[in-house]
């Protein structure tokens, strides 16, 4: 897979899957529900399933390369889930 070096990769992802409201985290400075996604995004890199951060950014790696050539079968974007309002 390859894992672009925007930060909103991860962030998009914890804060979509979070179910908490930004008043309780982001507004509050409160960050502690990215730690899991960052955890799993470093331990994608240890177990080399995806190019490291600091070569991503060093060698500004493109992503339409990495997947529109096939070097890469999934390229996670992440997306900002709006919640439910539904009881």
């Amino acid at each position: 897979m390859y894992m672009h070096s925007w930060q909103a990769v991860v962030q998009s992802f914890a804060i979509a899957q979070s179910g908490k409201p930004a008043s309780q985290t982001f507004l509050k400075a409160d960050f502690s529900y990215m730690k899991p996604y960052y955890k799993r995004a470093l331990e994608w890199q240890d177990d080399k399933l995806t190019i490291d951060w600091n070569t991503a950014f060093t060698n500004k790696v493109q992503y339409q390369p990495q997947f529109g050539t096939q070097k890469a079968a999934m390229m996670p974007m992440g997306t900002r889930r709006q919640p439910s309002h539904r009881q």
